[in-house]
C-alpha cells in the first residue's frame, strides 16, 4: 500500500470513527449506533461507486447520478459541470 493509500486510509478511519463518537455523544445506544452506522457507510460505498467513473460517463448519467444524492438543487445542469471540474483537478 503506497503511502498516499494510507493517509486516504486514516482519513476514511477517522470520518467514520468521529460519525460514530457523535451518534453517541448525541445519545444513540451501541444498537442504534451499529445500525446508523451501517446504513451511513453502505451509502458512502454507493457515492463512491458511482462517482468513480464520473468524469468518463455521458452528461444525461452525470445528471441522474446528481439528482439521486443531491435532490434539492435546482441547476443540475451548472451543479454537473462545477463537479466535473473539481473532479477533474488532479
Amino acid at each position: 500500500m503506497s503511502s498516499n493509500d494510507q493517509n486516504y486510509q486514516k482519513f476514511f478511519d477517522y470520518i467514520f470513527a468521529r460519525i460514530e463518537t457523535d451518534l453517541r455523544e448525541v445519545g444513540y445506544g451501541d444498537m442504534s449506533v451499529n445500525k446508523k452506522m451501517k446504513v451511513i457507510v453502505t451509502k458512502f460505498y454507493s457515492i463512491l461507486v458511482d462517482f468513480k467513473n464520473f468524469k468518463n460517463i455521458s452528461d444525461k448519467d452525470k445528471k441522474a447520478i446528481l439528482q439521486k444524492y443531491f435532490t434539492e438543487i435546482k441547476k443540475i445542469d451548472d451543479f454537473s459541470i462545477y463537479i466535473s471540474n473539481y473532479l477533474s483537478i488532479d
